[in-house]
């Protein structure tokens, strides 16, 4: 986060049994594209990324992976990649008519049970806070609500509180957690 003034380490999971597609309809703990390294082979075995998707393309390429049958997770303790992220207006689009398609498409294509469309609704949720957060928007606030909601967890709370209050502030509470 270059205009906070920190930095924090992904922590995708360490068990390679955990890697599985309702934990990651759930929450993406494994990450985008920098958090996974694949052989070329692999990557046409399964496709590649969907060029039908304008948003979350690297997350349904996630769920592809997972659910392709030689799919065989490593996990690599140390981190591959530096990604860095400037908080402001231009940097992420707050337009979520793209990834309101695309979840909706995402759902449509592994979403089978009902639990995994509990898991999905909820992952949603911070799939669609997320660009508004990174652009500093109290609108963020209100997805943290509906989580907090659905959840009854005051962890939620306390974000849609924080963000409501300042955008910034949560942001910067990251570091804590």
């Amino acid at each position: 986060m270059v205009n906070e003034g920190f930095s924090y380490i992904t922590r995708p999971y360490e068990n390679e049994q955990a890697v599985t597609l309702e934990n990651i309809l759930l929450a993406n703990k494994v990450g985008g594209m920098p958090m996974i390294a694949i052989k070329k082979s692999f990557f046409f075995a399964v496709n590649g990324l969907s060029t039908d998707l304008k948003s979350l393309e690297d997350y349904d390429f996630i769920l592809k992976v997972i659910s392709h049958n030689q799919f065989k997770p490593k996990y690599v303790s140390e981190a591959l990649t530096t990604c860095t992220f400037h908080t402001k207006r231009a940097s992420v689009s707050t337009n979520t008519q793209n990834t309101e398609l695309a979840i909706e498409a995402i759902k449509q294509k592994y979403v089978k049970t009902d639990i995994q469309q509990k898991n999905f609704a909820f992952n949603s949720l911070y799939m669609l806070s997320y660009p508004h957060i990174m652009n500093l928007s109290r609108k963020a606030a209100c997805y943290y609500w509906q989580m907090f909601l659905q959840s009854k967890n005051i962890k939620h709370l306390v974000i849609a509180t924080l963000t409501f209050i300042s955008p910034k502030l949560a942001i910067n509470m990251k570091r804590f957690i």
